[in-house]
């Protein structure tokens, strides 16, 4: 795994996480899950489900990211 896969990994393993605690995060009040990452090019990733390096991590990313929206917590990548 390069590190361009590892932290779109992380991006998706933080989303994956948030979804699994979305009950409680919506009983505390949370509207929004932030995601912060020092690669720009993986955050870049995530944005588009093109064929390339990362599409697999992206779509799944993608995937958490509508479960999220679909609890209502909107999802944010920085």
């Amino acid at each position: 795994m390069e590190v361009f896969d590892a932290e779109l990994w992380a991006i998706g393993v933080a989303l994956r996480k948030s979804v699994a605690r979305a009950e409680a995060l919506r009983a505390h009040g949370v509207t929004t899950v932030a995601v912060f990452s020092d690669s720009q090019a993986a955050i870049r990733r995530t944005v588009h489900l093109d064929p390339g390096p990362g599409q697999q991590l992206a779509r799944a990313i993608n995937e958490h990211a509508r479960a999220l929206r679909a609890h209502g917590i909107e999802p944010a990548i920085h």
